[in-house]
């Protein structure tokens, strides 16, 4: 079985990375993207989706058919960085960064 990440997300992936560069987030954006990979390194399959809250994805760790974890890959920071403004993501951090950052929560 191959594993992989697959991408449903309908060019979702593609805006939030096309956000990172115009940003200068790109390094934030792939160091918790990454993150993905040690699931595919333990024989899992990974599912990206799009999600309602602004640059952030749902996701889905799956062995075969058997969920593994599931949640979001959420961007915490502002959309509009020339107004500095965020839209609302509705979802809470332990330990909240200073800087715009996408996490992962579960």
């Amino acid at each position: 079985m191959v594993h992989s990440i697959t991408d449903h997300t309908n060019g979702k992936l593609n805006e939030m990375v096309e956000f990172a560069d115009k940003n200068k987030l790109t390094d934030e954006l792939w160091l918790t993207l990454s993150r993905f990979f040690r699931y595919l390194s333990n024989g899992n399959n990974v599912i990206l989706a799009p999600d309602f809250a602004p640059m952030s994805l749902t996701f889905a760790v799956k062995d075969g058919e058997r969920m593994v974890l599931n949640g979001g890959f959420i961007y915490h920071g502002p959309t509009d960085f020339e107004k500095m403004t965020a839209e609302q993501t509705y979802s809470v951090e332990l330990n909240p960064s200073s800087k715009p950052h996408w996490s992962i929560h579960t």
